[in-house]
């Protein structure tokens, strides 16, 4: 998501306009006329609608939060299931209890391991090749 700095004189305009009651798209279509960016009529309603404002700031506020977690996942390879298994065997070598594995796969994957699962990708390391 990206961010259009408009300048002040844009908000200005529109909040004058608005009083006046010109509609969202119509102060839109001026605004692109006299300072050459064409906001969208919900950046607009922002401007001239406090009420708008917050729930934006809330909207944007999860999506903030959610984008947290979404960058911390993996992509791509790390989704094989030797891959997983092979990190249920690496903590379980760092000496962290299957239960946590469960609970850290369903943080680093999109799909969690299971118990079963992680307890048979620690039994297969155990089985010479």
């Amino acid at each position: 998501m990206t961010s259009t700095r408009y300048p002040a004189s844009c908000a200005a305009t529109a909040r004058r306009l608005h009083e006046a009651g010109w509609s969202l798209a119509r102060i839109a279509d001026l605004i692109y006329r006299e300072h050459g960016v064409r906001p969208a009529r919900s950046t607009v309603g922002v401007w001239v609608q406090p009420r708008d404002a917050a729930y934006r700031r809330r909207v944007n506020a999860r999506f903030r939060q959610r984008r947290g977690t979404w960058s911390f996942r993996l992509q791509g390879r790390e989704h094989t299931p030797e891959f997983r298994a092979g990190f249920a065997r690496a903590l379980r070598a760092e000496g962290v209890p299957v239960p946590s594995i469960v609970k850290a796969s369903r943080v680093v994957f999109a799909t969690a391991m299971d118990e079963r699962e992680v307890r048979r990708a620690i039994a297969e390391e155990a089985v010479p090749a």
